[in-house]
């Protein structure tokens, strides 16, 4: 499994009037604005220095915009979000991301954003021209999808779902969803140790991922599905091989001892997000 780059072109979301007269729609009209420019650089083989100096300057304004519509966030263990979720140029990893601002500290990430660009974001991905890309405009099931995380809170990296984790959607929270799994670069299965969460509360939407400190084993009972995909050695049967185990791994995983304290993690998780 692999991060893919983004191929859509966002220019046509905010001029098609999908949010209202908005802080969001000025956001996205100036972040398209930024996109269109910063091509037209690239296209017109402009020096580096000139590229990165518009991308820098784009940057610090939909940045002091995005502090100007999500306001202040401090959720308890978390560094500050003050840095832009997306990147300006199409051959950049993070182009297409979930717009929003990001916090990235080894392994203990959130990006917050509202729920207007969260939608227009959704929009945009259920049209996405590479098919392994799309999510659904439903928010309720674009969060069970490995792809929401991995075009969120991924950096360079694309979440594998090995179980999905019962939370209580706290008081005061519209959504609330966590989830099991590790952020790869390549077919697994690999040692799962990361916990993700969405919780949406009012128009402010987080989504965060922690590390545990010790990854969860494999479980043995799966291990047959992984090991004849081995045997096959084609990038089909690998790629199959880490679905099989990973949709074993889910059905499994509440059987586990470990699985109470994945639960118990992902709501501390949550509730600290719902407290920002």
């Amino acid at each position: 499994m692999t991060r893919f780059a983004a191929i859509v072109l966002t220019l046509p979301l905010a001029a098609g009037g999908a949010l209202a007269a908005s802080p969001e729609t000025a956001y996205l009209a100036a972040r398209d604005k930024a996109i269109a420019e910063i091509k037209a650089l690239e296209d017109s083989k402009a020096s580096e220095s000139a590229i990165h100096a518009a991308e820098d300057k784009a940057a610090a304004d939909l940045e002091k915009r995005l502090k100007d519509i999500v306001g202040r966030v401090a959720v308890k263990g978390f560094p500050s979000a003050d840095k832009l979720n997306i990147a300006l140029s199409q051959h950049e990893e993070e182009f297409g991301d979930l717009d929003g601002l990001a916090s990235f500290n080894e392994g203990q990430d959130m990006v917050v954003t509202t729920r207007p660009l969260l939608m227009a974001w959704l929009e945009l991905m259920a049209k996405d021209e590479d098919e392994d890309r799309r999510l659904p405009t439903d928010v309720d099931a674009a969060v069970l999808r490995d792809g929401f995380y991995t075009f969120s809170v991924g950096e360079d990296s694309a979440f594998a779902r090995y179980a999905d984790l019962p939370v209580m959607k706290p008081t005061g929270a519209d959504l609330a969803a966590g989830a099991f799994g590790v952020f790869q670069q390549a077919d697994g299965p690999w040692p799962a140790d990361a916990i993700v969460a969405t919780v949406i509360k009012g128009d402010r939407v987080l989504v965060a991922s922690t590390r545990l400190k010790s990854p969860i084993g494999k479980i043995p009972a799966c291990g047959a599905l992984w090991a004849k995909a081995k045997r096959e050695q084609t990038e089909e049967a690998l790629e199959q091989g880490d679905k099989d185990y990973r949709a074993c791994f889910n059905a499994q995983a509440p059987k586990e001892r470990f699985f109470v304290g994945l639960v118990k993690d992902a709501q501390s998780l949550v509730d600290r997000l719902v407290r920002d």
